[in-house]
Protein backbone atom coordinates (compact mmCIF):
# COMPACT_ATOMS: atom_id res chain seq x y z
CA UNK A 1 0.00 0.00 0.00
CA UNK A 2 1.76 3.11 -1.01
CA UNK A 3 2.24 6.08 2.32
CA UNK A 4 0.90 9.04 1.86
CA UNK A 5 3.51 12.16 2.56
CA UNK A 6 3.20 13.10 6.01
CA UNK A 7 6.05 16.20 5.32
CA UNK A 8 5.62 17.84 2.39
CA UNK A 9 7.20 21.71 1.42
CA UNK A 10 7.80 24.26 -1.22
CA UNK A 11 11.25 25.03 -2.12
CA UNK A 12 12.93 28.29 -3.86
CA UNK A 13 15.35 31.30 -4.01
CA UNK A 14 13.80 33.67 -2.76
CA UNK A 15 10.54 31.40 -0.96
CA UNK A 16 9.24 34.22 1.82
CA UNK A 17 6.56 35.68 0.15
CA UNK A 18 5.06 31.84 -1.06
CA UNK A 19 1.67 31.37 -0.96
CA UNK A 20 1.86 27.66 -1.13
CA UNK A 21 2.27 26.88 2.23
CA UNK A 22 -1.27 28.96 2.87
CA UNK A 23 -2.66 26.82 -0.14
CA UNK A 24 -1.80 23.66 0.83
CA UNK A 25 -2.55 23.63 4.53
CA UNK A 26 -6.04 25.12 3.99
CA UNK A 27 -6.67 21.74 1.83
CA UNK A 28 -4.67 19.52 4.37
CA UNK A 29 -7.40 20.81 7.18
CA UNK A 30 -10.34 20.45 4.56
CA UNK A 31 -9.69 17.28 4.32
CA UNK A 32 -8.61 16.01 6.96
CA UNK A 33 -5.01 15.28 6.12
CA UNK A 34 -2.16 14.75 8.46
CA UNK A 35 0.49 16.33 6.99
CA UNK A 36 2.43 19.25 7.46
CA UNK A 37 3.89 21.96 5.03
CA UNK A 38 6.91 24.43 4.82
CA UNK A 39 8.35 26.84 3.15
CA UNK A 40 12.33 26.33 2.54
CA UNK A 41 14.58 28.39 0.84
CA UNK A 42 16.96 26.15 -1.03
CA UNK A 43 19.58 28.16 -3.21
CA UNK A 44 20.71 26.94 -6.23
CA UNK A 45 23.62 25.73 -5.44
CA UNK A 46 21.65 23.41 -2.23
CA UNK A 47 19.52 21.87 -4.65
CA UNK A 48 21.33 18.33 -4.54
CA UNK A 49 21.75 18.38 -0.79
CA UNK A 50 17.60 18.60 -0.69
CA UNK A 51 17.03 16.01 -3.21
CA UNK A 52 19.25 13.55 -0.58
CA UNK A 53 16.75 14.51 2.24
CA UNK A 54 14.12 13.38 0.30
CA UNK A 55 15.79 10.28 -0.68
CA UNK A 56 16.46 10.30 2.99
CA UNK A 57 12.58 10.08 3.72
CA UNK A 58 12.94 13.54 5.88
CA UNK A 59 10.60 15.07 2.90
CA UNK A 60 7.50 13.41 1.64
CA UNK A 61 6.20 15.73 -0.90
CA UNK A 62 7.73 18.78 -2.55
CA UNK A 63 6.28 21.97 -4.97
CA UNK A 64 9.66 23.23 -7.08
CA UNK A 65 9.29 27.34 -7.87
CA UNK A 66 11.99 29.47 -9.08
CA UNK A 67 14.83 28.69 -9.77
CA UNK A 68 14.81 25.17 -9.59
CA UNK A 69 12.20 23.93 -11.78
CA UNK A 70 14.77 22.66 -14.86
CA UNK A 71 17.61 21.90 -12.54
CA UNK A 72 15.16 19.41 -10.71
CA UNK A 73 14.40 17.78 -13.33
CA UNK A 74 17.31 16.16 -14.21
CA UNK A 75 17.36 14.75 -10.41
CA UNK A 76 14.59 12.43 -10.41
CA UNK A 77 14.40 9.09 -11.16
CA UNK A 78 10.92 9.08 -12.90
CA UNK A 79 9.79 12.22 -14.66
CA UNK A 80 6.19 12.59 -16.09
CA UNK A 81 5.92 12.62 -20.15
CA UNK A 82 5.60 16.41 -19.71
CA UNK A 83 8.31 17.00 -17.89
CA UNK A 84 10.82 14.70 -19.87
CA UNK A 85 9.54 16.83 -22.85
CA UNK A 86 9.28 20.22 -21.82
CA UNK A 87 12.53 19.91 -19.06
CA UNK A 88 10.91 21.06 -16.14
CA UNK A 89 9.29 19.99 -12.80
CA UNK A 90 7.25 21.77 -10.25
CA UNK A 91 6.17 18.72 -8.33
CA UNK A 92 8.09 15.76 -6.55
CA UNK A 93 7.25 12.81 -4.02
CA UNK A 94 9.44 10.24 -2.84
CA UNK A 95 7.74 6.82 -2.33
CA UNK A 96 10.16 4.95 -0.48
CA UNK A 97 11.64 4.05 -3.36
CA UNK A 98 11.50 6.06 -6.04
CA UNK A 99 11.70 10.21 -6.82
CA UNK A 100 8.40 10.90 -8.82
CA UNK A 101 8.43 14.12 -10.84
CA UNK A 102 5.70 16.24 -12.54
CA UNK A 103 4.99 19.47 -13.89
CA UNK A 104 1.14 20.72 -13.20
CA UNK A 105 1.35 24.53 -14.20
CA UNK A 106 -0.36 24.10 -17.68
CA UNK A 107 -3.05 21.95 -16.38
CA UNK A 108 -3.49 24.16 -13.28
CA UNK A 109 -4.42 26.91 -16.38
CA UNK A 110 -6.65 24.78 -18.15
CA UNK A 111 -8.35 23.95 -15.04
CA UNK A 112 -8.61 27.40 -14.32
CA UNK A 113 -9.58 28.93 -17.23
CA UNK A 114 -12.55 26.76 -18.06
CA UNK A 115 -13.52 26.15 -13.62
CA UNK A 116 -13.48 30.00 -13.33
CA UNK A 117 -13.39 31.86 -17.08
CA UNK A 118 -15.82 29.92 -18.59
CA UNK A 119 -13.36 28.94 -21.60
CA UNK A 120 -14.46 26.41 -23.99
CA UNK A 121 -10.47 24.82 -24.65
CA UNK A 122 -11.18 22.22 -27.40
CA UNK A 123 -11.12 24.59 -31.08
CA UNK A 124 -10.19 27.85 -29.02
CA UNK A 125 -7.52 30.32 -30.38
CA UNK A 126 -5.40 31.25 -27.81
CA UNK A 127 -2.85 34.25 -27.47
CA UNK A 128 0.09 32.84 -25.44
CA UNK A 129 2.21 35.73 -24.30
CA UNK A 130 5.57 34.34 -22.99
CA UNK A 131 7.87 31.37 -23.82
CA UNK A 132 9.61 30.51 -21.01
CA UNK A 133 9.21 27.44 -18.69
CA UNK A 134 5.59 27.86 -17.70
CA UNK A 135 4.76 29.16 -20.92
CA UNK A 136 5.65 25.58 -22.45
CA UNK A 137 3.63 23.50 -19.69
CA UNK A 138 0.69 26.00 -20.46
CA UNK A 139 1.33 25.44 -24.56
CA UNK A 140 1.30 21.66 -23.88
CA UNK A 141 -1.66 21.47 -21.95
CA UNK A 142 -3.60 23.84 -24.22
CA UNK A 143 -2.66 21.75 -27.29
CA UNK A 144 -4.07 18.49 -25.35
CA UNK A 145 -7.00 20.01 -24.69
CA UNK A 146 -7.41 21.41 -28.60
CA UNK A 147 -6.86 24.19 -28.85
CA UNK A 148 -4.62 26.20 -31.21
CA UNK A 149 -1.96 28.18 -29.49
CA UNK A 150 0.25 31.18 -30.93
CA UNK A 151 3.40 32.25 -29.20
CA UNK A 152 4.20 35.59 -29.03
CA UNK A 153 7.61 36.38 -27.36
CA UNK A 154 10.00 39.29 -27.69
CA UNK A 155 12.82 36.71 -28.71
CA UNK A 156 11.00 34.74 -31.40
CA UNK A 157 13.74 31.78 -31.39
CA UNK A 158 12.61 31.03 -27.70
CA UNK A 159 9.31 30.87 -29.14
CA UNK A 160 10.49 28.76 -31.98
CA UNK A 161 12.38 26.53 -28.87
CA UNK A 162 8.68 26.21 -27.30
CA UNK A 163 6.89 25.05 -30.28
CA UNK A 164 9.70 22.36 -30.33
CA UNK A 165 9.82 20.72 -27.10
CA UNK A 166 5.57 20.68 -27.32
CA UNK A 167 5.90 18.56 -30.54
CA UNK A 168 8.64 16.38 -28.86
CA UNK A 169 5.66 15.07 -27.11
CA UNK A 170 4.94 11.60 -27.27
CA UNK A 171 1.08 12.05 -26.61
CA UNK A 172 -1.38 12.51 -28.87
CA UNK A 173 -2.27 16.64 -29.08
CA UNK A 174 -5.60 17.31 -30.56
CA UNK A 175 -4.56 21.17 -31.13
CA UNK A 176 -1.47 22.50 -32.81
CA UNK A 177 0.62 25.42 -31.06
CA UNK A 178 2.41 28.04 -33.86
CA UNK A 179 4.65 30.80 -33.78
CA UNK A 180 3.26 34.51 -33.54
CA UNK A 181 0.36 36.39 -31.71
CA UNK A 182 -2.92 37.46 -33.19
CA UNK A 183 -5.56 39.94 -32.01
CA UNK A 184 -9.21 39.03 -31.12
CA UNK A 185 -8.22 35.51 -29.56
CA UNK A 186 -11.10 33.51 -27.41
CA UNK A 187 -8.60 33.50 -24.80
CA UNK A 188 -5.64 35.26 -23.47
CA UNK A 189 -2.53 34.10 -21.26
CA UNK A 190 -0.04 36.01 -20.25
CA UNK A 191 2.69 33.49 -18.80
CA UNK A 192 5.83 36.58 -18.41
CA UNK A 193 6.62 38.27 -15.40
CA UNK A 194 5.18 41.35 -16.95
CA UNK A 195 2.80 42.78 -15.01
CA UNK A 196 3.82 41.93 -11.71
CA UNK A 197 3.84 44.98 -9.34
CA UNK A 198 4.17 47.49 -12.53
CA UNK A 199 1.96 48.84 -14.67
CA UNK A 200 3.19 47.14 -17.69
CA UNK A 201 1.16 45.27 -20.28
CA UNK A 202 2.45 42.89 -23.40
CA UNK A 203 -1.17 42.95 -24.47
CA UNK A 204 -3.42 46.29 -24.99
CA UNK A 205 -6.99 46.46 -24.77
CA UNK A 206 -7.58 47.30 -28.61
CA UNK A 207 -6.33 43.54 -29.06
CA UNK A 208 -8.83 41.94 -26.69
CA UNK A 209 -12.00 40.68 -28.03
CA UNK A 210 -15.13 40.99 -26.05
CA UNK A 211 -16.48 37.77 -24.65
CA UNK A 212 -13.00 36.17 -24.79
CA UNK A 213 -11.48 34.88 -21.54
CA UNK A 214 -8.04 36.40 -20.13
CA UNK A 215 -5.68 34.66 -17.43
CA UNK A 216 -2.74 36.50 -16.05
CA UNK A 217 -0.24 34.08 -14.29
CA UNK A 218 0.88 37.25 -12.31
CA UNK A 219 -0.70 37.54 -8.85
CA UNK A 220 1.48 40.27 -7.17
CA UNK A 221 -1.08 42.53 -7.56
CA UNK A 222 -4.45 40.44 -8.46
CA UNK A 223 -5.73 43.36 -10.61
CA UNK A 224 -3.21 43.37 -13.40
CA UNK A 225 -3.10 45.93 -15.72
CA UNK A 226 -3.56 43.28 -18.51
CA UNK A 227 -6.60 42.21 -16.30
CA UNK A 228 -7.60 45.54 -15.94
CA UNK A 229 -7.85 46.17 -19.86
CA UNK A 230 -9.29 43.14 -20.56
CA UNK A 231 -12.47 43.80 -18.01
CA UNK A 232 -12.73 46.95 -20.05
CA UNK A 233 -12.75 45.24 -23.33
CA UNK A 234 -15.91 42.87 -21.50
CA UNK A 235 -13.31 40.03 -20.84
CA UNK A 236 -14.05 37.63 -18.54
CA UNK A 237 -10.97 37.32 -16.38
CA UNK A 238 -8.81 34.75 -14.18
CA UNK A 239 -6.56 36.25 -12.00
CA UNK A 240 -3.09 34.40 -11.10
CA UNK A 241 -3.99 33.14 -8.05
CA UNK A 242 -6.53 31.13 -9.48
CA UNK A 243 -3.55 28.96 -11.63
CA UNK A 244 -1.75 28.95 -8.75
CA UNK A 245 -4.95 27.20 -6.45
CA UNK A 246 -5.53 25.33 -9.49
CA UNK A 247 -2.12 23.89 -10.23
CA UNK A 248 -1.92 23.25 -6.74
CA UNK A 249 -4.85 21.42 -6.56
CA UNK A 250 -3.25 18.77 -9.66
CA UNK A 251 -0.31 18.30 -6.69
CA UNK A 252 -2.44 17.16 -4.09
CA UNK A 253 -4.02 14.54 -6.40
CA UNK A 254 -0.58 13.57 -6.89
CA UNK A 255 0.41 13.07 -3.58
CA UNK A 256 -2.89 11.78 -2.08
CA UNK A 257 -5.58 11.31 -4.81
CA UNK A 258 -7.51 13.90 -3.61
CA UNK A 259 -7.39 17.42 -3.34
CA UNK A 260 -9.01 20.69 -1.07
CA UNK A 261 -12.03 22.79 -2.46
CA UNK A 262 -10.37 25.71 -4.60
CA UNK A 263 -12.62 28.14 -3.15
CA UNK A 264 -11.12 27.07 0.50
CA UNK A 265 -7.79 27.61 -1.01
CA UNK A 266 -8.38 30.89 -2.37
CA UNK A 267 -10.22 32.16 1.20
CA UNK A 268 -6.99 31.49 3.22
CA UNK A 269 -4.62 32.67 0.41
CA UNK A 270 -6.56 36.21 0.33
CA UNK A 271 -6.11 36.17 4.42
CA UNK A 272 -2.65 35.56 3.77
CA UNK A 273 -2.23 38.35 1.75
CA UNK A 274 -4.13 40.62 3.44
CA UNK A 275 -2.13 40.60 6.58
CA UNK A 276 0.94 41.30 5.09
CA UNK A 277 2.22 44.50 5.21
CA UNK A 278 1.52 47.00 2.15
Amino acid sequence: MRAFPRRAAVIGSPIGQSLSPAIHRAAFAELGIECTFDAIEVPPGSLPDFVATMRRGEIDATSVTMPHKETIAGLVDEPSEDARALGAVNCVWWDGRILHGAITDGEGCCDALESVGGAVLPGASVLLLGAGGTARAIALSLARRGATVHVENRTVERAHGLVDAVRSHPGHLPGQVLVGGIDGADVVVNATSVGMNTVETLCERSRIARGSVVLDAVYTPLQTRLLSEAASAGARCVDGLWMLIHQARRQEMLWFGRAGSADSMREESLRTLASRPK
